[in-house]
C-alpha cells in the first residue's frame, strides 16, 4: 500500500518512515501541502497521512484542494502536534484529527 506522510517536522518524519516501513508499506514524505500535490500525481497514494498545519498549503486546504479537483479515491487522516484527538467538519463531512503521539497505532487499525 501506497502511504504519503505530510509533516513539516523532520524527526516525526523520520519516525513515521520507519514505522511504516516496518510493517510494510510504501512511503513517500514531504514538509508541506505542495510536495504533497506533487506526490499525489506522480505517486497516487492510497492513503494521506497529513498534519492540518502545513507551510505552503495546509492539509485541510490539500484535502480541499484534491477533493474538489482530482478522482483521487484514497482515504485522508489528519493529525496535529497536541495531546488529544479531535473532530472538525469540512466539506458537510466530519472529520477526526489524531495526536501525533498516538496516530500511527489508530490510523494502523484502519488501513
Amino acid at each position: 500500500m501506497r502511504v504519503l506522510i505530510l509533516n513539516d517536522d523532520k524527526f516525526f518524519l523520520d519516525k513515521a518512515r520507519r514505522y511504516f516501513f516496518k510493517r510494510g508499506f510504501q512511503i513517500h514524505l514531504g514538509d508541506n501541502g505542495v510536495d504533497g500535490l506533487v506526490y499525489i500525481v506522480n505517486y497516487q497514494p492510497e492513503v494521506i497521512i497529513t498534519n492540518i498545519h502545513l507551510n505552503a498549503l495546509s492539509g485541510i486546504d490539500l484535502y480541499r484542494l484534491v477533493k474538489s479537483k482530482s478522482n483521487f479515491s484514497g482515504k485522508f487522516y489528519f493529525i496535529r502536534n497536541e495531546n488529544d484527538d479531535d473532530e472538525f467538519d469540512c466539506d458537510n463531512e466530519r472529520h477526526k484529527i489524531y495526536s501525533e503521539k498516538t496516530a500511527f497505532n489508530k490510523i494502523l487499525l484502519f488501513l
